[in-house]
Formats: C-alpha cells, sequence, structure tokens
C-alpha cells in the first residue's frame, strides 16, 4: 500500500535527485527506453538510464529467439508430435500424463490453448521479464495464475458451420489456420453454463434445421453465437448473430429456433436472456453495431456482476466489451486500488462500464470517466443509480473517446490517470498530452495507472512515458488465460519532477 500523498513525493524517496538528472537527461536527447526503481523497493538502479548499444543488441537477439520460438510453437501444433512444452517434452492430441495440467481432449486441434502446462513461462512472459528487467531496468516484476486453469472463462463467442446438408449447427472455434469450425464440447476452460448452452443450441438447431451461414455464398441464418455467463445465477446471457438485416426478415426459421431453445429450458434455469444481432454481408466481424441491429427476444434487460472487492453492481448487456476472466481481472482490479492513493481525484479513459474506477469510490474524492461506445450509457447510468448517493456525487461519465474526454477536462487538476486501452495501446494523440508535463490538459497528472490488455503496445508506450520523464515505480503480471500465450499488465508510472 503506498502512503496517501507522500505516494506522489519525489524528494522523499531514495537516489530521487539521481533520478530527476536522469530523467531530464533521457527527456533532453530523446533517448528511447525505460525505467525506474519500485518504491520502497530494492529494484532498479536510480532512475532511467539509456540502454548500452550491447543491451539493445543483446536484447533484439533475444527477442528474436523468443519470436522464433513462438513461430515453432505455432508450426508444430499439428504436427505428428504436437505441441512442446517448455521443458522440451511433446504433447500429443490424446493428451493425459503428469505434464497435462490442461486436461482437454480438444488440446492440439483447438486453436483455443497452446500449452497443456508452464502457463507462467510462454514466450510473451518471457518478453515481459527481459523488457522490464533490462529495458525498464525494473528487477521486481513478477506474475501468476490470477485464477485456476478449468472453468474460467464466463464469456465466449463461437463460430457456427453446417452440421449436415439437411440443418442444423457445429458450434465451436476454429482450428488453427483454417475456418474450419470445431466443436468443443466439455471445454475445460469454458463455464459449465457455457458448455450446458452450446450443447442444448445444437440439439435445438438439429431439431428446426437451422441453416448455418456460408462465407462463400452468403447464405444461411446463423453466424456466431456470443454466451456470457451471469455468476450469481449461472444464468446465460445469449447473443444469436443471425444473417438477416432484420426481425422481419429473418422469418419463420429464427422463431423456429428461438421456441425450441425455450422450450428446451422449461424451468427458465438456463437462459438469463436471449438477443439477436442482425448482420449482413461477407468478413469475420462477428457483430453489427448499428443500434438497429440489436433486439432483445428474451429475458431481462440487464446481467449483473459484481467485479473487484467493492460491492458495486455493473449492469451488462451483450453490446459491451467484457472480460472472459471476470474473476481474474476483478484481482487486477483489486491490485490497482493499492497504487491510488486517498482522497485523489481520478480520470479514467478507455473506463468501459467503469470497474477498475468505480471499485475506488471509497478512497477518491472524484471520478471522472468515459469511453466511446454509445451502448454504455444505459448500463453506466443503472449502476449509478444503484449506488449510495454520496459516492454517485463523486462520479462524472461521457461517451467520449480518449482523446475527447481529455479535450472536455476530464483530467484537468485530477491526481491519477487510469488507463486500460484495447491491445493496440494508447493513441499517439493521448500520449502527446501526457509526455507534456506543462500540457494544458493533462499536466497535473501525477501518476499513470496503467492496464494492459496488449504486451507489445504497453512496451510501445511505456518506453514513450519514460523517455518523457515519467518513472516506472512497480509492475506485475496477471495470467488470465491460462493455456494462451497472453499476459495482463499492470504498470505505475510516477511523473519525475
Amino acid at each position: 500500500m503506498y502512503a496517501p500523498r507522500e505516494a506522489f513525493d519525489i524528494d522523499a524517496r531514495p537516489n530521487s535527485r539521481k533520478a530527476r538528472k536522469a530523467a531530464s537527461s533521457a527527456a533532453a536527447t530523446g533517448a528511447r527506453g525505460g525505467g525506474g526503481e519500485e518504491e520502497g523497493g530494492e529494484g532498479g538502479g536510480g532512475g532511467w538510464r539509456r540502454p548500452s548499444r550491447i543491451d539493445q543488441r543483446r536484447d533484439r537477439k533475444q527477442k528474436a529467439a523468443v519470436d522464433e520460438k513462438m513461430r515453432r510453437l505455432k508450426v508444430q501444433r499439428f504436427g505428428k508430435e504436437g505441441l512442446l512444452f517448455k521443458d522440451g517434452q511433446a504433447g500429443g492430441r490424446e493428451g493425459g500424463g503428469k505434464d497435462d495440467l490442461l486436461q482437454c481432449e480438444h488440446f492440439g486441434a483447438c486453436s483455443g490453448c497452446f500449452f497443456r502446462s508452464g502457463f507462467t513461462e510462454t514466450p510473451l512472459m518471457e518478453d515481459a521479464r527481459v523488457f522490464f528487467r533490462r529495458v525498464a531496468r525494473y528487477e521486481n516484476f513478477n506474475l501468476g495464475l490470477a485464477t485456476g486453469i478449468h472453468d474460467w472463462r464466463t464469456q465466449a463467442k463461437l463460430a457456427i458451420a453446417p452440421l449436415s446438408k439437411w440443418g442444423g449447427c457445429r458450434i465451436g472455434l476454429y482450428e488453427e489456420g483454417t475456418h474450419r469450425v470445431l466443436p468443443i464440447p466439455n471445454c475445460r476452460v469454458h463455464h459449465p453454463s457455457i458448455n450446458h448452452a452450446v450443447d442444448i443450441i445444437t440439439q435445438a438447431t438439429e431439431l428446426v434445421k437451422t441453416r448455418a451461414f456460408d462465407q462463400d455464398s452468403l447464405s444461411g441464418s446463423l453466424r456466431y453465437i456470443q454466451c456470457a455467463v451471469e455468476r450469481r445465477t449461472g444464468k446465460l446471457q445469449l447473443t444469436l448473430v443471425w444473417n438477416a438485416p432484420g426481425r422481419k426478415e429473418a422469418s419463420a426459421e429464427l422463431s423456429r429456433l428461438l421456441k425450441a431453445l425455450k422450450a428446451a429450458d422449461p424451468a427458465q434455469e438456463l437462459w438469463h436472456s436471449i438477443w439477436v444481432n442482425y448482420r449482413t454481408g461477407p468478413g469475420n466481424t462477428i457483430f453489427a453495431r448499428d443500434p438497429r441491429s440489436w433486439s432483445k427476444v428474451q429475458g431481462l434487460d440487464y446481467l449483473t456482476e459484481k467485479i473487484g472487492p467493492s460491492q458495486v453492481l455493473f449492469y451488462l448487456t451483450p453490446q459491451l466489451f467484457r472480460q472472459g476472466n471476470l474473476e481474474g481481472f476483478g484481482k487486477v482490479v483489486e491490485r490497482a486500488q493499492d497504487f491510488v492513493p486517498e482522497q485523489s481525484v481520478v480520470c479514467e479513459l478507455y473506463g468501459g462500464v467503469g470497474v477498475i474506477g468505480l471499485n475506488m469510490l471509497g478512497k477518491v474524492s472524484a471520478l471522472r470517466f468515459s469511453d466511446i461506445n454509445p451502448f454504455l450509457e444505459g448500463c453506466v447510468m443503472k449502476t449509478l443509480d444503484a449506488l449510495p448517493e454520496k459516492r454517485r456525487e463523486k462520479v462524472s461519465f461521457m461517451v467520449a473517446t480518449a482523446l475527447e474526454g481529455l479535450e472536455a477536462g476530464q483530467a484537468d487538476g485530477a491526481d491519477v490517470l487510469i488507463v486500460d486501452p484495447p491491445r493496440k495501446g494508447l493513441e499517439a494523440e493521448v500520449m502527446t498530452h501526457l509526455v507534456d508535463r506543462k500540457d494544458p490538459l493533462a499536466g497535473s497528472l501525477k501518476r499513470i495507472v496503467y492496464v494492459s490488455c496488449g504486451f507489445d503496445a504497453l512496451k510501445r508506450d511505456a518506453v514513450a512515458l519514460m523517455d518523457s520523464g515519467w518513472r516506472l515505480v512497480h509492475a506485475e503480471g496477471f495470467v488470465l488465460f491460462p493455456g494462451s500465450d497472453h499476459l495482463e499488465t499492470l504498470a505505475i508510472f510516477d511523473r519525475g519532477r
């Protein structure tokens, strides 16, 4: 935990004079890289210093080796030997054995998981360790599993293919590098409600002879499904992506499927709600984004979830982005809260429904957050209406891009900026404001809490921030999707003086 206002007192830290000199030198020369020591810890080398050419060459060689290792792993996915583990042992499609922690019958064919074991030692995670140690000069980077390795996925988007020439649908994931849909019954990472729902939907499409969409002829009906679990009840918010301009054109085929799905759940224990997204035309984009393309045909308007350490009840619809591993992301939110000092004024960009910021209302004096998704407003208003009045008064929200949020003054006078951008990271225009300590829109910021789902973008953004005088004071990683080569990263930057 960080002390409230001393958290921003650079002069109170060890090596502060050296850190300020180094930061000023880096900003003046435009050096590329990043660094700093962890507050109160032993990591770091007294602030940012530019890596030597020898260090840079070594880092490039190691990065190339990591990339080659990942390439070979992908090539071997369909090989006779199966996928190699970090320790060099091969795992065939049959699985089993002491090294097979995933214990999934679909491994080796399904594109969802790359690793049976070694979940915290994938190529990307090794890359993260190298970056923080050698480039950022931060010695205390740690990462670990945020949850168990089974049943963690509470939202899934699944592809559709014909079951037979007489109708019916296969539901699953694309095989690696193909558009062949592989059914994945009893998937070990899916929440049991998702597996159950997929079985029911498959049977229903076969019963009423629902036609799967064909990409070549643009014919057929069902294109994708999205399943989102309400953890409190285990019920499912289902979205059917349908190849039609609207409900009128979807005709009786959709009605027959909806009737079969309802009949399969007579006790109303499975379906929280059923939605349809009407999407026509070619391409692999899943949803049509036009508000007129969405229709709720059964059930409740909002799925509700408590995510993170607070008791805030978040209201969610299928049009919103939602983390696949809500339990794991709650751990990220809880840890991020430790780095926001008491009574801070907080600006949150890329805020979504406000999961990170709203969890901190008990300790901050004000929260201003924004996101571009036009479907957010109703959900956020429902979430805010459920808050106690004193906490609700601390919050302001607007539908806006990150840049528009800054230009609207959301960071004016704020102490802390929270960002959780998409995989591409921060836009260049946003970064322009953050690297200028005299910027009228972001110059008051003293800390950035950066939650990243795209590590390559985080590396780029971290280097840009540290080049301009921001100091990396903490970083840690969370494995939210065991079996994949993906890392969620929490990085804390403080502005030097």
